[in-house]
């Protein structure tokens, strides 16, 4: 684990279970980084900043979104559509900040 992603987190007690490393780097693939209490899981290496909570909201919509067909994306008055995309352009800001 780099030492500057744990200094972002701004942890003042950090655990780290590492349940697979890579084989190529040794770098931790897959693991539980548990920092002032929030847990923030390991997956294909990459750290995720993202409630568990909300990470399945996010897939759930993501889910949404695939199970469209191509076409309905671009047509700019279906209402529905505005909608879905204005929720997650919210929700891209709030990932963000």
């Amino acid at each position: 684990m780099k030492k500057w992603i744990l200094d972002l987190l701004k942890c003042n007690k950090t655990e780290i279970r590492i349940s697979k490393n890579d084989r190529y780097t040794g770098e931790p693939f897959s693991g539980i980084v548990i920092c002032n209490g929030r847990r923030y899981y390991i997956r294909k290496g990459i750290l995720l900043l993202i409630s568990k909570e909300y990470l399945k909201m996010v897939s759930q919509i993501k889910g949404l979104y695939e199970a469209l067909p191509e076409a309905p994306w671009k047509a700019f008055k279906n209402e529905w559509i505005r909608h879905m995309r204005l929720i997650h352009l919210e929700m891209l800001y709030d990932a963000l900040n």
